[in-house]
């Protein structure tokens, strides 16, 4: 130091400082402070560095004592306030920012500063005015472009973000937040693929930047590209082992791809992190329901409405979780059923106002259709065949989707459509006003308590007649509902007739309109002639399958001492229960052939091995049911005391079938066994099924349609009847 002067001594630390060599900069700054304690450059300077590092109480210990040195300088205090900010100190980093701006008034990121302290505090205009301020000062500002962009993009003014973002990359490529939050806009206006390209070019500026690597994940989950969301969450791990929200989107992405077990290890490791998160450990009962433990599930899902009393979804879940469990009542669910309206629907009492729908009985009607599902999903493969058949004349059909992920089913639909929105970024009170402004008059909620309803916009009212309908056999209890469309099957005349609400509108035939929705291959010969031995199935959802149908499926097995059983479980957790009953029951696990998700058409193929398949109880099935008549295999159902038991009862009773119904699990077995040692009967049940099937009113489109929309019609006169309109 003794060979050179002060200045340029700083001078030398300056250019390593502003060509990014830290230490080098640090050691010399430290040098001259030795000689110099009180130079307020090098203390400033030091400051900075510490800044970099973020060791804000350090930062603001050396800015402050330069500035205590004088004279005033503004870049000292600009410097000053954007290390208070960064460390938290909001109102005393404004403070210092306003102290620079008032000695230089052309000093350009003071202004930024601000901005981000304003936009942090809700003063989104000012923060918008300070922003632009700074860039009158400083036109190529990238941090303050990217920041502007922010801002507008929260009022709403996306375009303008947009323009923002993209001059704040043309300054700067390589900026992660300005590409991430390009992305983000561009989601906003549905721009998918460049979405998905900004969040990549944040990703490869910056892999370590878990904002974007989340946002590529949830591109990517959205969309259910599973693998692609898992590598991401996988990546934003990487860089932070401790990150919650991390391991709750992994978890969805194995929710998503059928990996039961590793979603409820990733719930739990996240819940670990932030044990009182609703949504958690909604999501982990949800898991536990998937893997056939509904009670454990229910449990889970009380306790996110407990960490959060507005989760409706949460409280949703644990209504259908009930239908899974042997013996739950008619009276338990609609208890639920009324808990859930007091506490999230009856509060918008104030928001349901008079419909004014042209009140002619005899108009064109306009029906509207709401549901996530409207894609390959079985909601999606019922509503083809009814969309198809829909009388134009008498009727307009408007579908409300809310998939991030169209596919071919969602273009068939919508092809159908006379009107299609997809309604994902809208809330249930923005739904419910774009279902007024469309003068819905008949609306028919194909969801119900299952995933991602629409039940509190329904509660609104928002049409004159309600329907629910599809998701499941039964209802949601909730009161601006008018009718639920059922059978006299799924529910016999004389229950819930009195209903003051949602009352039960029966079909004259059957609930279900089915077409399989892919080309199918035709039944082939019975596989037991050329097997030796008859081979059971069950192509369920695992959640259906509770321990006492296993229990049942293992005697059955004892009472058909060569037969194979096929059950849908992976492996995992459920198959390790499934195959504990079977081996406590004597049967050599040799006997059962556990099968994997299937593409839809391998799915279909997979009949081609089944000679009789088995409904699951409590809770039957509906669309494995219809598939499995329509490959020539006869379902054994169970009816019991819930509607959702007797889905089967319905199915089999419009192909002329009900004698394949029991009341009891001996009756069960009992049919079920008769049928296995009746090779000529399965045989020739093989050849028939089908064309009994498209006989039958089960898949008469029309006839269906006729029934269902002649209902509408019905509902319509009953509510033009009324002397109010709501």
């Amino acid at each position: 130091m003794s060979q050179i002067s002060i200045p340029q001594a700083l001078q030398i630390a300056i250019e390593h400082h502003g060509a990014g060599r830290l230490p080098e900069a640090e050691s010399i700054y430290r040098q001259v402070l030795a000689v110099e304690p009180r130079n307020p450059d090098a203390l400033h300077l030091l400051g900075l560095i510490s800044t970099a590092g973020g060791n804000y109480p350090v930062a603001i210990d050396l800015i402050s004592r330069a500035i205590a040195i004088g004279p005033p300088n503004p870049a000292y205090f600009g410097n000053f306030g954007e290390t208070l900010r960064l460390a938290g100190r909001n109102e005393e980093a404004l403070d210092a920012c306003r102290r620079a701006v008032a000695l230089n008034p052309n000093f350009a990121g003071p202004y930024n500063s601000i901005g981000l302290i304003l936009f942090q505090q809700g003063q989104v205009d000012q923060a918008i005015a300070a922003y632009r301020r700074a860039l009158e000062i400083q036109p190529a500002f990238p941090e303050a472009l990217s920041n502007l962009g922010d801002a507008l993009a929260k009022t709403g003014q996306l375009q303008e973000s947009i323009a923002h973002y993209q001059a704040a990359i043309r300054l700067n490529p390589n900026a992660p937040s300005a590409h991430n939050n390009l992305g983000i806009a561009y989601a906003k206006l549905g721009r998918e693929a460049e979405s998905l390209a900004e969040f990549q070019a944040a990703v490869r500026a910056n892999p370590r930047d878990i904002d974007a690597l989340l946002n590529l994940a949830s591109h990517h989950a959205d969309r259910r590209q599973n693998q692609q969301a898992f590598n991401a969450y996988q990546a934003v791990l990487a860089v932070d082992p401790n990150r919650a929200e991390a391991y709750s989107g992994l978890a969805a992405t194995l929710k998503a791809a059928e990996r039961p077990d590793g979603a409820i290890a990733a719930y739990e490791k996240a819940l670990s992190l932030r044990p009182a998160n609703a949504i958690d450990h909604g999501n982990l009962g949800l898991c536990y329901r998937d893997r056939g433990q509904p009670v454990e599930a229910v449990a889970e899902l009380r306790k996110a409405v407990q960490y959060d009393p507005a989760l409706s979804h949460a409280h949703s879940g644990l209504i259908v979780t009930l239908f899974l469990i042997p013996g739950t009542t008619r009276r338990q669910v609609q208890d639920e059923q009324r808990a859930w309206y007091d506490h999230f629907a009856a509060p918008l009492a104030g928001a349901v106002v008079p419909n004014t729908n042209d009140r002619n009985p005899d108009r064109k009607l306009r029906v509207g259709y709401v549901s996530p599902d409207l894609r390959e999903h079985p909601v999606g493969r019922f509503m083809l065949p009814l969309l198809a058949a829909h009388d134009r004349a008498g009727f307009e059909v408007a579908c409300y989707s809310s998939d991030a992920a169209p596919d071919i089913v969602s273009e068939q639909l919508r092809a159908q459509c006379d009107l299609w929105r997809n309604v994902k970024d809208l809330d249930d009170t923005q739904l419910a006003q774009q279902i007024r402004d469309d003068k819905i008059d008949v609306l028919v909620d194909l969801v119900m308590h299952t995933g991602n309803n629409r039940l509190l916009t329904f509660a609104r009212k928002p049409a004159p007649v309600q329907v629910s309908y599809l998701a499941y056999a039964g209802g949601t209890g909730l009161p601006t509902m008018d009718y639920r469309i059922t059978d006299s099957f799924i529910d016999p005349p004389g229950e819930g007739d009195d209903a003051p609400y949602e009352r039960p509108w029966r079909l004259p035939d059957c609930f279900w309109c089915y077409a399989p929705g892919v080309a199918t291959p035709q039944p082939n010969p019975l596989p037991a002639l050329s097997a030796g031995h008859i081979t059971f199935a069950s192509l369920s959802h695992i959640a259906k399958f509770s321990p006492a149908a296993l229990e049942c499926w293992a005697e059955l097995l004892k009472r058909i001492p060569a037969s194979r059983l096929r059950l849908h479980i992976p492996p995992g957790w459920s198959q390790n229960r499934a195959l504990g009953i079977f081996q406590k029951a004597g049967i050599d696990l040799n006997r059962l052939i556990f099968v994997k998700h299937l593409k839809i058409e391998e799915y279909f193929v997979s009949y081609h091995h089944v000679d009789i398949s088995l409904d699951p109880f409590p809770y039957a099935g509906g669309t494995t049911t219809c598939d499995a008549l329509w490959m020539g295999v006869p379902v054994v159902s169970m009816s019991g005391e819930l509607p959702t038991s007797r889905s089967g009862l319905s199915l089999l009773s419009a192909i002329g079938m009900e004698e394949l119904v029991a009341r009891s699990p001996e009756e069960y077995l009992r049919i079920a066994v008769s049928l296995a040692n009746d090779l000529p009967r399965l045989a020739s049940l093989r050849q028939e099924l089908r064309g009994r099937m498209q006989s039958s009113p089960l898949t008469n489109a029309p006839r269906f349609v006729g029934n269902l929309e002649g209902a509408f019609r019905e509902m319509w006169r009953k509510w033009c009847s009324r002397s109010s309109g709501v």
